[in-house]
């Protein structure tokens, strides 16, 4: 027991500054007998899909992009869970719907099944499992968050923000995913759409002024949608939608800008109950 305990230690240390990477503790834990018995510990995986703005309309505020990184770090933790949990991060930029930027994040631990252990060894088996979460976890949120901070995309791209490819994005995801994932879509964005193009809105130019105008847009723009892309609506009837705004909340038109959003995904085939903002 004290070997164990010793050699856990000594794994984290080196995982706290750098020296060993999570793959490496994983692999020695199981060679020293530390396997964990798979149990399911829901019904179904967590599937996650968040959606980061590239935009300069949302960049520009350092309070919102603070909070867009503390929102990161709270969904790693609390989607990425279980073995076969997966979030993926999309950035959003001119070109969203071919998915040129994006990272995935498969958790690979398994939680521990303690009812069939001796009292001796559930301890060091939680510490194992706890460890081995943890450490992947801090190794996502750092990778994520650089993805995040010193994104690839070209200038041109970034001057402009595909808020409805990402439809077409999430329709092509969920096509992809086990059918017993419980899915929730993240935003992190203003929802300010900018694009050029005939039939494509600009918010930062000309946003909604209405409730009544931000619905007849909504209508027009979904038949665009079905018109343009590759979205299948019955895929989004148990998803979730989140979008998290923080101080954007306060932009001009941001309200009317919300009942756009909400009027589109309930038009598209999300459930009205399933849409949050904030």
């Amino acid at each position: 027991m004290k070997k164990k305990t010793t050699l856990l230690l000594t794994l984290i240390a080196l995982l706290a500054t750098g020296s060993l990477s999570y793959d490496a503790v994983a692999q020695t834990l199981a060679e020293g007998g530390a396997s964990m018995t798979n149990v399911t510990c829901r019904p179904g995986p967590f599937y996650t899909l968040i959606f980061y703005d590239q935009s300069a309309s949302t960049k520009n505020y350092a309070s919102a992009q603070k909070m867009f990184a503390d929102s990161l770090e709270t969904v790693i933790n609390r989607r990425l869970t279980c073995k076969g949990d997966l979030l993926q991060l999309f950035l959003v930029h001119e070109k969203t719907r071919g998915r040129a930027y994006w990272k995935d994040a498969p958790c690979p631990v398994e939680p521990v099944d303690l009812t069939t252990l001796p009292r001796r060894r559930k301890n060091m088996a939680k510490i194992q499992y706890d460890s081995a979460i943890q450490a992947f976890r801090a190794e996502t949120n750092t990778t994520l968050k650089t993805f995040m901070d010193d994104s690839p995309i070209a200038p041109g791209l970034a001057g402009h923000t595909d808020l409805l490819g990402t439809l077409e994005v999430i329709n092509e995801m969920l096509k992809r995913a086990p059918k017993d994932m419980q899915v929730t879509i993240y935003y992190l964005s203003d929802m300010f759409e900018s694009m050029n193009g005939a039939g494509r809105r600009d918010f930062d130019r000309r946003p909604p002024t209405s409730r009544t105008e931000a619905e007849a847009w909504a209508k027009k723009d979904v038949a665009l949608v079905r018109a343009g892309m590759d979205v299948d609506e019955s895929r989004f009837r148990n998803v979730q939608i989140r979008v998290l705004l923080g101080e954007l909340t306060n932009k001009n038109h941001a309200l009317e800008v919300q009942h756009y959003w909400q009027q589109v995904f309930a038009l598209i085939g999300f459930q009205p109950q399933n849409i949050r903002y904030n």
